[in-house]
């Protein structure tokens, strides 16, 4: 039997596609890994999935035998062939060039259903395709699988008050129940990345585990805490644009019982939403200039 690398050489070859290490193209090639990841979003006959980077079909193949519907995004026009001809006999597949975040996915699948979300992002634009799944509104339980670089899964999952807690980890902690699945070694990938990657877990929730007064306002605090992570909280909220001098920042950490030199890493998501709520509540006049403001 023709392992997974020598699969994907022939798709190339086929099409005379070669790699693209700006499009951040690595193709995985070791077949546990890709039933780990298959294991992990737990697939069923009546599930819809979105895969976002189909590269020239393999894992989309073994999705699709697996499930009702696939719709699967590639970027390359190139691999657009090569998936086509990949997944000719499998009609629950649907192919889509684009780029996945000028997309509004949400609208690709029935209403309110939740839907199984399979991707191997490239390193270069992880955050942004991250956030941009989230923004989408997608219906409680919903469920996200995701291939990142090594560091930035161990970030998604720190617990609060961790070293490698930052912004990353309380906006998808806030969101979603995130999970390390596996750590995936450099060697499983063609051509091989620098970098060891991490498969991880996003589960929607139904309800954030903390209730705040505006979410626009708890993401910009949150924002404004990290946004100077050596520094200590008050003056990192003091260079922020939040607006507060340093007398308002001393008296809303001491409202909110927060000590003034604990860095945002120190913080729990609970620290946070409290951080907030006090902020709001203590500015007044000023509410509505946080509440309508944006991220």
């Amino acid at each position: 039997m023709n392992s997974l690398l020598q699969i994907t050489k022939l798709l190339l070859h086929k099409q005379g596609i070669r790699v693209r290490k700006y499009l951040g193209q690595n193709f995985l090639i070791d077949e546990e890994v890709l039933h780990k990841i298959i294991e992990a979003v737990n697939l069923s006959p009546d599930d819809f999935v979105l895969e976002i980077g189909a590269g020239p079909g393999i894992l989309t193949k073994e999705i699709a035998k697996r499930v009702k519907r696939v719709i699967a995004i590639e970027l390359d026009q190139n691999l657009i062939k090569t998936l086509r001809e990949n997944l000719k006999n499998y009609p629950g597949v649907e192919i889509i060039k684009g780029d996945v975040l000028r997309l509004n996915l949400k609208s690709l699948f029935p209403a309110n259903i939740p839907v199984k979300i399979i991707a191997n992002l490239p390193y270069y634009i992880t955050t942004p395709i991250i956030m941009h799944l989230l923004e989408q509104k997608f219906p409680p339980f919903t469920r996200l699988v995701i291939m990142v670089q090594k560091e930035v899964g161990l970030r998604i999952v720190a617990s609060p008050k961790s070293a490698d807690s930052g912004v990353l980890s309380v906006i998808l902690q806030y969101y979603s129940k995130p999970e390390l699945i596996s750590i995936v070694p450099r060697k499983a990938f063609f051509p091989s990345p620098k970098v060891d990657s991490a498969i991880v877990r996003l589960t929607i929730r139904k309800n954030p585990p903390v209730q705040v007064v505006n979410e626009n306002l708890f993401f910009k605090v949150v924002r404004a805490s990290f946004s100077h992570r050596r520094k200590t909280l008050t003056n990192s909220l003091l260079k922020s644009q939040l607006g507060l001098d340093k007398e308002k920042i001393t008296q809303l950490l001491a409202d909110a019982h927060i000590e003034p030199d604990l860095r945002a890493q120190s913080l729990s998501l609970q620290n946070f939403a409290h951080l907030a709520n006090t902020l709001i509540k203590t500015t007044g006049a000023q509410r509505h200039r946080y509440c309508n403001s944006g991220l």
